[in-house]
């Protein structure tokens, strides 16, 4: 399937009453600093920011406070009402 030469669509925006077009030119996607992949930076967000997170007790612990949270805060939620109605 061959990709069709298309000519760029015309965006237009509105900023409160100013209007106004956006024209397109094929450096809009280019970057001053191409991603290098040997990179120190790009090897650190790897490895740090897009692993798995450990937790202690595998996925059950996540799925039961999941579960036990919201029944947790309604019951400290009706215990302040009741609190706050005692006293008043």
């Amino acid at each position: 399937m061959e990709k069709e030469n298309r000519t760029p669509r015309e965006m237009t925006y509105q900023v409160g009453w100013k209007r106004g077009k956006i024209k397109h030119s094929p450096e809009c996607g280019t970057s001053d600093a191409p991603l290098v992949p040997g990179h120190p930076l790009q090897r650190w967000n790897q490895a740090v920011l897009w692993r798995k997170a450990r937790v202690p007790g595998g996925s059950g612990l996540l799925l039961g406070g999941l579960f036990a949270l919201p029944a947790a805060l309604f019951a400290l939620f009706v215990w302040a009402v009741y609190e706050l109605a005692r006293y008043s």
